[in-house]
């Protein structure tokens, strides 16, 4: 069997290319071929991996301002178009001409999406069963995201109609009223549990696979520094993903090593590549700032992580680790409560100050002017103080009962079978 993967690859994180790559482990062990079709700025580090990958070419990509706000207010899948530059029909018309040439030339048996919004397009067209890895909250059927405050007065959210829908009538497909609906699916995977991502009832030909997170390689060399790591002492990783390059920038980086100055933790802190790490000068000797570090192995020595809210958090999960989550933006924050609910993380804000509004405009469908506004709501300014940081710390760093209750939600997410479970269950539904 052959299985061609479509990773949304364009926001600067792992998680959805880190899904993908662990399945695609699974199938292989089992004799399939597998291969990737990316865009960003993760290409060359999934093609060292030795998977076959072709190189999607990606619409103008609205990049991350490395001074940009604290937080952002992000409550649907409408914003994600924007942002990877999916701004007229000609656009997703090219993409999905250039996707159909790829998949004539490896000639793959399933498709399997995460996030990248021409996956269903490119299945339908094709003739070939569509598999999608989904989050309840950007689910063809999806949950409301925030529900901890109330939606800000005035929003005006991007309409994806005039994009998506030309490109779908022309293929015969029924229109879509939401973005979230661009991620259709023959089969759609849930990579977590009940009690951390909720759906209730669970629509059809959806289903909770548990954890699909890739197995640390052995022959992966680990930095010098790694294995002289003084174990004696509380050893903290913090790490924001992509969030790195803008809302969790240089401000944020220092506001972490003044919390940590001092004290008897020895701290490793992931810029992700994001930020020259020679421009912040001399650190506490506590604490180490790097561009990279293997994650998994990094988690699997900590005492406690903290970090944005990605789906780093399976990872943590499954070493049964607490964690303290800083979100950048308000689906960050929606697992971030989730876990807080569950007990076995802490939320602290990096932002608490009031939104504003800024009013922008995209082509929106208009092949060439920027005509239909959208609204943006953010928080500019870090609020977030060493002092709060370190409460939350001592609070949550080897607390009992929350890793007792960490261990018992990863005994819920082994159960579920992960991606030897996905493989099997594709091989059931749609071979």
């Amino acid at each position: 069997m052959k299985i061609l993967f479509f990773p949304s690859d364009l926001g600067g994180g792992f998680g959805h290319i880190s899904r993908c790559m662990a399945l695609a482990d699974s199938f292989c062990k089992r004799g399939s071929e597998a291969a990737f079709a990316l865009s960003g700025p993760h290409f060359k580090k999934v093609s060292k991996t030795g998977y076959k990958t072709f190189s999607l070419s990606p619409p103008r990509l609205i990049k991350s301002d490395p001074n940009g706000p604290a937080y952002i207010y992000v409550p649907g899948m409408a914003y994600q178009i924007v942002r990877d530059g999916f701004d007229n029909p000609n656009k997703v018309e090219r993409s999905l001409a250039e996707g159909y040439e790829i998949i004539k030339m490896f000639r793959p048996d399933i498709l399997v999406g995460d996030g990248y919004p021409v996956t269903w397009l490119l299945g339908q067209k094709a003739g070939i069963p569509v598999v999608q890895i989904v989050k309840s909250i950007a689910h063809p059927n999806p949950k409301q995201i925030v529900w901890w405050e109330k939606e800000p007065d005035g929003i005006i959210f991007p309409d994806p109609r005039p994009v998506f829908n030309p490109v779908l009538n022309m293929l015969g497909l029924p229109e879509i009223t939401r973005a979230e609906q661009l991620l259709s699916g023959d089969l759609l995977l849930l990579p977590s549990i009940y009690t951390l991502d909720p759906m209730d009832p669970l629509p059809d030909h959806t289903f909770y696979v548990g954890g699909l997170v890739r197995k640390p390689a052995l022959d992966k060399a680990s930095p010098d520094w790694f294995q002289n790591l003084n174990r004696s002492h509380p050893i903290i990783y913090v790490t924001v993903g992509g969030a790195a390059g803008h809302g969790g920038g240089r401000r944020f980086f220092k506001m972490v090593a003044d919390t940590f100055e001092g004290t008897d933790c020895h701290v490793v802190i992931s810029t992700g590549r994001k930020i020259d790490i020679k421009s912040f000068g001399l650190m506490p000797s506590n604490i180490r700032l790097v561009s990279w570090v293997p994650g998994p192995e990094m988690i699997g020595i900590s005492d406690l992580v903290i970090f944005h809210g990605g789906y780093t958090r399976i990872e943590i999960l499954m070493n049964d680790l607490p964690s303290i989550i800083i979100p950048f933006h308000s689906e960050q924050e929606y697992y971030g409560r989730i876990m807080e609910k569950a007990g076995i993380a802490k939320v602290v804000h990096y932002s608490d100050e009031p939104y504003q509004c800024k009013k922008t405009y995209w082509k929106g469908g208009n092949r060439w002017r920027k005509s239909r506004p959208f609204t943006v709501y953010v928080r500019f300014n870090m609020t977030l103080k060493p002092n709060v940081l370190k409460t939350a710390i001592s609070n949550v760093l080897f607390n009992k009962e929350m890793k007792h209750k960490a261990q018992s939600l990863r005994h819920e997410m082994e159960s579920l079978g992960g991606c030897d479970a996905v493989v099997d269950l594709i091989g059931k539904k749609l071979i």
